[in-house]
């Protein structure tokens, strides 16, 4: 959807590929360092579709204090993605792609 709705983002994803795989091969892991266009597509559409809201459930390995709130060694944390995801002091509109 990003990349219907953007044409400009994908000519210029296309050219980097093209530019560092020369248009004859998938790209490969070793390849990521020279993408950074793409890359930063890859993180921006997870960014503004999360592929799920929450992300794996964590525990934490010791006591600790989140805004006030103090959290006991070993409780289960579950981190809200969508709501990280659209913090408005980082993302001041984030719905914007």
């Amino acid at each position: 959807m990003a990349m219907a709705l953007h044409p400009d983002v994908v000519k210029r994803a296309q050219s980097e590929l093209d530019e560092v795989l020369g248009g004859n091969r998938l790209p490969i892991f070793e390849d990521r360092s020279l993408l950074p266009y793409v890359g930063a597509i890859l993180r921006e559409v997870l960014r503004w579709r999360p592929v799920a809201p929450l992300a794996l459930p964590h525990a934490t390995s010791e006591d600790d204090i989140y805004q006030g709130y103090f959290i006991h060694k070993n409780t289960t944390v579950v981190p809200n993605i969508w709501a990280m995801s659209r913090d408005p002091l980082k993302y001041p509109d984030p719905e914007v792609f």
